[in-house]
């Protein structure tokens, strides 16, 4: 997993992601979106 500083916002345009921060998983679909620290480990997959 990467990290980095700063911050992070993902926006879902179409299709579904898993976004990984830490130890914990969240399902995104279109029209989802988040906002994290980068510095928390983190890892998004298709």
């Amino acid at each position: 997993m990467g990290h980095h500083e700063g911050e992070e916002i993902i926006y879902v345009l179409k299709g579904a992601i898993t976004l990984q921060l830490a130890d914990r998983s969240e399902a995104l679909e279109a029209g989802d979106c988040a906002h994290f620290n980068a510095a928390v480990p983190h890892k998004i997959t298709s």
